[in-house]
């Protein structure tokens, strides 16, 4: 059961929306979970010139029931070794995780390419008074959005010099860690339950794709790591409110967007929690914290604007976001809703006005919608295919979006470049993924039959609710999801536990002996 956090009975409002979120969520596992049994995406090379995009395979399922119930089995067998709420246990899958992490980053030698070797660039040039990609058709003058992530890679280089790149590598080895323990005490605060604890620092340390994102010259990572902190410090606020944590916590959102703009879909998450919290706890205290917490957001963006607002020429605009949308509801080069170009080739042929664009992909748009209307049975297949080539991909393009290298890989990371590793962690992350599929799907299960509604352990779900969304509506990437697909392990530590506890009397008869 899930335990009260406060004395507050919920009201009927935070019931029904609590349930409208469950019921949601219940189909939408239930798809995912079918789709994770029955197939996966994969990619079967790691040819710098193929493409990033997965290929369909399909499963066998009797093998993805098999394989959860060995998962099961083995942390039913470590259940009491688990049980215990230990710091050192902590401590040590945190070092473990970095430790690898380190070892990753030094064996790989991945280096920059595409967005991220423009980052860099944009950031060296900056750091000797260039601020060309800021004019009207620079790199930052259309993806205004990475503006935070250049103004932290300018603080690296600053430090460690004109191309050591590497530094921000190696920094964001912390990303997982503070992934880890932040997740570690959402559960502790949710479920009060050391061993729901331990299981979740398991799994996520046996998430490879995780490690091998850590060379990722991006915001993906650190972003993740901060606004999963952010939730923290919400939950911390909820139980006892302190102005100090609520500031700290609206500054690590900011933070968190800034570094990854999609990271706003959280902000959102926790916004909706804290309405229909309102209507409960009818506290000033939650007014207080939905302010902050906007006003962390807006106050960072703000920052970013008028640090380079003398930089930036009246005629340079961002692109509209209507023109990823627009290419979200069109047939990729291999799939549907994936990369075509379409956003930055409308948006050069536009003259890079953003006034002149947008209306040409809100006719595009329309047309689409229109072609989807006429056509449902086109329409459920592009939206399918769209959705499984993102959430049914088990290593999240983690490979093929980290394939360019500074020299060749060595170690670990040339055996799972270019060895047998790829093939394992294929098939290892085919049935972990599976695994929390199927396990969240048995948790919305479960507060659904016994009507336990509450909106605050809902919160995770709203965030992979928005996520999902997202997918469908923006251009598809299996890369984008990770982030969502993290945020489910909580809910599978969760019901992992308490299978554990339903179990801990079973044992097997003992034999009897003739004497």
């Amino acid at each position: 059961m899930l335990p009260q956090r406060n004395s507050d009975t919920p009201c009927l409002f935070e019931k029904i929306c609590s349930a409208v979120i469950l019921v949601i969520a219940a189909v939408a596992m239930a798809a995912l979970s079918w789709m994770a049994v029955s197939s996966s995406w994969i990619t079967p090379t790691l040819d710098q010139a193929d493409s990033q995009v997965p290929k369909y395979t399909s499963d066998l399922i009797p093998f993805h029931f098999l394989a959860f119930l060995l998962i099961l089995a083995v942390f039913w067998l470590l259940r009491k070794a688990l049980a215990r709420d230990s710091k050192l246990f902590s401590a040590a899958v945190l070092a473990a995780m970095g430790v690898f992490g380190v070892l990753w980053v030094r064996f790989s030698h991945t280096a920059p390419q595409a967005d991220q070797l423009d980052i860099v660039v944009c950031a060296q040039n900056m750091k000797h008074g260039i601020f060309d990609s800021l004019q009207k058709g620079g790199y930052l003058g259309v993806y205004r959005q990475q503006l935070g992530m250049v103004t932290l890679l300018r603080a690296f280089l600053q430090i460690f010099g004109y191309d050591h790149y590497e530094s921000f590598q190696y920094f964001n080895v912390i990303s997982p860690i503070l992934l880890s323990l932040s997740g570690r005490h959402i559960i502790k605060l949710l479920w009060k339950s050391p061993r729901a604890a331990n299981i979740y620092q398991l799994m996520l340390a046996c998430c490879f794709p995780l490690y091998i994102y850590i060379p990722f010259v991006y915001g993906d990572l650190l972003s993740l790591g901060l606004i999963s902190c952010a939730i923290w410090g919400m939950l911390e606020l909820l139980v006892k409110f302190r102005p100090w944590l609520c500031v700290l916590t609206s500054l690590i959102i900011g933070l968190a967007i800034q570094l990854r703009m999609n990271t706003i879909l959280f902000l959102i998450a926790m916004e909706i929690c804290l309405g229909v919290l309102v209507f409960s706890r009818r506290s000033w205290k939650i007014p207080v914290m939905m302010a902050a917490f906007f006003l962390g957001y807006f106050l960072t963006a703000k920052a970013i604007t008028l640090a380079y607002e003398r930089y930036v020429p009246e005629d340079s605009k961002a692109m509209p976001s209507i023109l990823w949308v627009t290419m979200g509801s069109q047939e990729g080069y291999e799939y549907n809703g994936w990369y075509n170009g379409y956003n930055i080739h409308t948006y050069e042929d536009s003259g890079y006005d953003p006034d002149t664009a947008s209306e040409t992909a809100k006719a595009d748009l329309q047309g689409r919608i229109a072609y989807f209307r006429a056509n449902p049975g086109y329409a459920k297949d592009f939206f399918l295919s769209k959705f499984a080539s993102q959430w049914s991909t088990p290593m999240y393009q983690a490979l093929v979006q980290n394939n360019f290298f500074a020299e060749p890989p060595t170690g670990i990371a040339d055996y799972v470049y270019y060895g047998a590793g790829r093939s394992q962690l294929d098939v290892f992350m085919n049935y972990y993924q599976s695994y929390i599929y199927l396990t969240l799907l048995l948790y919305t299960v479960y507060r659904l039959v016994r009507r336990k509604f509450e909106i605050v352990p809902d919160l995770l779900l709203v965030v992979c609710i928005g996520g999902m969304l997202f997918s469908l509506l923006w251009e598809a990437r299996a890369r984008y999801v990770l982030p969502y697909f993290l945020m489910m392990l909580p809910y599978s530590a969760y019901v992992t536990d308490r299978i554990c506890v339903r179990t801990e009397g079973i044992h097997p008869r003992p034999v009897r002996r003739r004497t």
